[in-house]
């Protein structure tokens, strides 16, 4: 009995121990699984704590990517199981109508207050969000960590801006397109254009400490470049990825603005096949 004992102690320190790691990155494919996360996390009041403890990243995105939410995984997580009729009822795949992602984002940091990185792809959000001007919500969340658009299908502005509206407090934002998988595909969906910049611009993200980029071309115009970067106050590093590496004049003068707009200067620089990385921070390079 008393081995017994100290195992089943052991098993609960242990337990405990790893707790941030099993709380700290939770997936889901819809805004219906959130809604399950809450109906789990509101019938057990000891596991909603710890997922306002421990839970610090959120992913929105296709379930080829990351592993599928479940009833099974909600259980593991959330400390209650689906009875017969709920774990049917998530397995059907509802069309759920859409909502702002304002809601979504308010939603969101109500369960879980001390998240700090937010992932989105944008295929989903197109299924889950209103996208358009007419739908879109102008309400502000006071959100201070990082936003990454993933899949982003380039030259739709007006979907991006209102995606990232509600985040104007965001100190870090990583915008990528539709990766490349071959050069001799169509890859203008996944090189980002002059208005796809403009759209960053006219956000105002006066907070932003930090932005990356992928991918670009040489299309994009300096003056808008020079803009972005003007509109940045804050900004700290700048990350560009080019699918066609620029020339050296045109490099050389993007590196001025840079320099003269926000001193960043370029401390790391590295080429991939078609694929040019320079990194500009407030720091001189050694």
């Amino acid at each position: 009995m008393k081995d017994t004992s100290e195992f089943a102690t052991t098993c609960h320190y242990n337990y405990f121990a790893v707790l941030p790691l099993i709380w700290q990155h939770l997936t889901i494919t819809n805004t219906r699984e959130l809604s399950i996360v809450a109906h789990k996390l509101k019938a057990n009041s000891s596991w909603s704590q710890r997922a306002i403890q421990f839970v610090r990243n959120i992913s929105l995105c296709n379930k080829h990517q990351h592993k599928k939410f479940s009833c099974s995984l909600a259980a593991s997580m959330f400390g209650i199981t689906s009875t017969l009729s709920e774990q049917q009822d998530e397995k059907i795949q509802v069309s759920q109508p859409h909502e702002h992602i304002a809601q979504f984002g308010q939603h969101l940091f109500d369960l879980f207050p001390h998240v700090h990185s937010l992932l989105i792809d944008y295929t989903v959000a197109l299924q889950n969000f209103y996208v358009s001007q007419q739908g879109a919500s102008s309400i502000p969340l006071y959100y201070t960590g990082s936003v990454s658009i993933i899949n982003y299908e380039s030259d739709n502005a007006g979907i991006l801006y209102n995606l990232l509206r509600p985040f104007k407090n965001i100190r870090h934002l990583k915008l990528q397109t539709l990766p490349v998988i071959s050069l001799c595909d169509d890859i203008d969906q996944s090189i980002l254009t002059n208005a796809d910049i403009h759209a960053l611009t006219s956000l105002g993200l006066n907070e932003l400490v930090k932005l990356e980029l992928s991918l670009l071309d040489s299309s994009i115009e300096l003056d808008t470049f020079t803009k972005l970067v003007r509109s940045l106050p804050k900004l700290k590093c700048l990350q560009l990825e080019w699918i066609f590496p620029p020339t050296k004049d045109e490099y050389n003068q993007l590196r001025h603005v840079v320099e003269e707009c926000a001193a960043l200067y370029p401390d790391r620089m590295e080429r991939k096949s078609n694929v040019l990385y320079v990194s500009f921070t407030n720091c001189l390079s050694k």
